[in-house]
């Protein structure tokens, strides 16, 4: 019998032996390829989703900052206040408000220098606010003058800061403009208002010195010399009558008269101070104060006189006397006081009258709203002289009393 070993038949194995391993190995291959392609195709199925996903978030980061962008363009351009930036002084942007105000496009703003806006008497304050804010420092809001592009006075308050951590030249500054035209309009017009009243009470205090004067002429040149003409006619007519019950109410009369007669006399020194054209302001003024002062109240006067003669105008010497003689009777009211010094003194320009005091004084800060120091007498003086060009000014503090300065400009 043959063996089955021959080399036809072992080379017959092998080649289905070998066959059978590439088929295997081709197997394993194609199963090795399929799974690569199915990663691959998820990591790119995977990397597609990213890609989506991140579309997604840049979109939706875009519509935020579109409506960011239209936020900011309603808070800054169309803001009621006028913002602007500057960069070394040049204006790098502005808001609707700003060309608003200063009258023109907003483009033509655009690098241009703001101070060529701000008038020549407010060009110092800008420029100390803009080297206050770019050194670090946080002033105040400035007030400036501006002048549009149509010649029109502006008034506008600033508020800055710097847009870096610490400005420094050269760095940009941002300022916030309010238009305070209207205000300061009307502040000009309250000024002006309490300048034509005080001119009116002026007037009105010296008409009434006019109106006293004369009602203090017709109180002398005609009731009183009446009164004392009577009075003479009732005292000759009580030494004559032979009646006694008759003499004695003649007698009566007459005194009562006599009354009637005194007090007339004083309402009219009360009302127009006729000593005053007999003596003059100064002696007039020491002679009251030693009767009405020292010998009636215990208060020493002192008088001081720089020795000057001046002529001063009638009106002028009754609203100073007028002042002089309500603050002396305060003095007696109020001071406490052991002793007052008056004094005269005169320039080129005007009489200056004082009074001090040693008595108790008071609050510096609240002498003007003392009602002592404040009461209708001392308020007319004061408008009278402020009427004239002068014043009326207090200086106190407690236990140093009080020192009055009265300044009466003199005319011509």
């Amino acid at each position: 019998m043959e063996s089955n070993n021959t080399p036809v038949n072992q080379s017959s194995t092998l080649r289905e032996k070998a066959t059978q391993k590439f088929e295997r190995m081709e197997q394993k291959s194609e199963e090795g390829r399929g799974e690569s392609v199915d990663k691959l195709l998820n990591e790119l199925r995977v990397h597609q989703i990213e890609l989506e996903m991140q579309n997604e978030d840049l979109r939706q980061a875009q519509l935020e900052l579109e409506e960011s962008r239209n936020k900011y363009f309603d808070l800054y351009d169309l803001a009621p206040v006028g913002y602007l930036t500057l960069d070394q002084g040049l204006i790098n942007n502005a808001n609707l408000a700003v060309a608003d105000l200063l009258g023109c496009n907003r483009k033509v703003l655009i690098k241009q220098r703001f101070s060529r806006f701000v008038a020549p008497d407010s060009q110092d304050r800008y420029y100390l606010y803009c080297n206050q804010i770019a050194q670090g420092m946080t002033p105040p809001a400035c007030e400036l003058k501006l002048i549009t592009m149509d010649e029109r006075d502006l008034y506008v308050q600033i508020t800055g800061l710097p847009l870096t951590e610490r400005a420094t030249t050269g760095q940009q500054l941002r300022l916030a403009i309010t238009n305070i035209t209207r205000l300061k309009l009307a502040e000009k017009e309250a000024h002006d208002y309490q300048i034509k009243l005080k001119n009116l009470t002026s007037k009105l205090t010296l008409a009434e010195e006019h109106l006293k004067n004369h009602i203090a002429t017709q109180l002398h040149d005609q009731i009183s010399q009446s009164l004392a003409m009577l009075r003479v006619s009732l005292g000759r007519l009580a030494k004559s009558s032979p009646d006694p019950e008759q003499a004695e109410i003649l007698k009566n009369a007459y005194n009562q008269l006599g009354m009637v007669l005194q007090e007339a006399r004083d309402l009219t020194g009360e009302l127009s101070f006729p000593a005053l054209k007999l003596f003059g302001l100064k002696a007039l003024t020491q002679k009251w104060a030693i009767q009405e002062v020292q010998e009636a109240h215990g208060i020493e006067v002192l008088l001081s006189d720089d020795g000057h003669t001046v002529s001063l105008d009638q009106d002028i010497q009754a609203v100073l006397f007028r002042g002089i003689r309500e603050l002396l009777i305060n003095v007696v009211k109020h001071a406490q006081a052991n002793r007052v010094e008056i004094g005269f003194n005169t320039n080129k320009e005007s009489m200056v009258v004082t009074i001090q005091d040693d008595g108790i004084g008071m609050d510096a800060s609240r002498a003007g709203l003392d009602a002592n120091l404040r009461g209708f007498g001392i308020l007319s003086v004061t408008e009278a002289l402020e009427g004239l060009g002068g014043s009326l000014t207090f200086c106190t503090s407690p236990g140093q009393g009080c020192a009055v300065t009265m300044v009466a400009r003199l005319q011509g």
